[in-house]
């Protein structure tokens, strides 16, 4: 049986680039406080119900708790991350624990919320760490009733199938877009089909912006022809008559049936209307998805982890 996805809005805003500087095609920079409050309740206005954060954001958790604190926070579920400092993974068992326990108070008191509707692991290696320490003592703060929902952000798909074994874990967070050929495995695909209780959360949907970038912002990644690559999809949405390449990511993202929702970092407000535009497009058909997926199957797995890419010379 296929997995159903559980959608609460297509959309999911993602803040990063709200606390700090994100992004490797952001030339905009980060908005000022009150720009980034106005984009958070105008999202809520046009019917955005999940907002993506996490603690390592910088500012990100306490300027959503100042745009959702007038009551606009019984419209909308903010997802955010565990942060655990480097200092804190060298202590004892109760100093971690506790560690564990500050950062998921201190979002509660960011975001000025009681309860945390959802809290994911940030780096999947903390699962395992020290016997699963970590990850029992966020159960625990579940069963507490201090958060409503478990989840974890991973980065492959070797990780996300070890996720999908735990059924505490009701979200799981991948960097997924048009060129990543990795999730398209059939070991992962039959995994989450028995795993219809999950929602997957789709992160890195345009690559930090480069897939809508001109060529100077692409990682010169060795043996990889970028302009070739670009030229592809440009042909992609003249063929497919899309609105332009954001609008062809998008909608063949949509149209995989397990995609919960999709995380738009958004810089501005024009920004963030233009992309809730080209959500209300229709999705790609099987066929079209399915020939976009035989042109991209070279690419590099350099060119889909922005850990390994080369620095913007600027």
């Amino acid at each position: 049986m296929a997995h159903k996805r559980i959608i609460r809005s297509p959309i999911t805003l993602g803040t990063a680039q709200l606390g700090m500087n994100y992004g490797r095609a952001n030339v905009i920079g980060m908005p000022s406080e009150s720009d980034a409050i106005n984009i958070i309740k105008t999202g809520i206005l046009y019917g955005i119900k999940q907002i993506d954060t996490a603690r390592a954001y910088k500012n990100s958790e306490k300027i959503i708790g100042q745009a959702l604190c007038d009551g606009l926070n019984t419209n909308v579920d903010v997802i955010t991350k565990l942060d655990l400092p480097q200092n804190s993974l060298m202590s004892d068992d109760f100093g971690l624990e506790s560690a564990v326990e500050i950062s998921v108070l201190k979002s509660c008191r960011n975001l000025r919320l009681d309860k945390l509707p959802v809290l994911l692991l940030h780096d999947w290696q903390h699962y395992n760490f020290r016997g699963g320490l970590v990850w029992k003592k966020i159960v625990s703060l579940k069963n507490e009733n201090v958060i409503k929902t478990l989840g974890v952000s991973v980065y492959n798909p070797d990780e996300a199938i070890a996720a999908l074994q735990d059924y505490e874990i009701k979200i799981l967070q991948i960097p997924f877009n048009i060129l990543d050929w990795r999730w398209r495995t059939a070991e992962f695909l039959n995994t989450l089909n028995k795993r219809p209780d999950v929602e997957v959360h789709v992160r890195s949907a345009l690559l930090q912006g480069v897939l809508c970038a001109p060529l100077a912002y692409w990682p010169a990644i060795k043996k990889f022809d970028s302009l070739a690559c670009l030229a592809r999809l440009n042909k992609f949405v003249k063929d497919f008559k899309r609105l332009n390449i954001a609008d062809l990511c998008f909608a063949y993202l949509h149209s995989k049936p397990w995609v919960s929702t999709v995380v738009v970092g958004i810089e501005t407000l024009e920004q963030l209307k233009i992309n809730i535009g080209l959500f209300q497009q229709p999705s790609l058909t099987m066929e079209q998805s399915n020939l976009l997926e035989l042109s991209f199957e070279d690419i590099p797995c350099e060119l889909l982890n922005p850990s390994l890419w080369p620095p913007l010379s600027r």
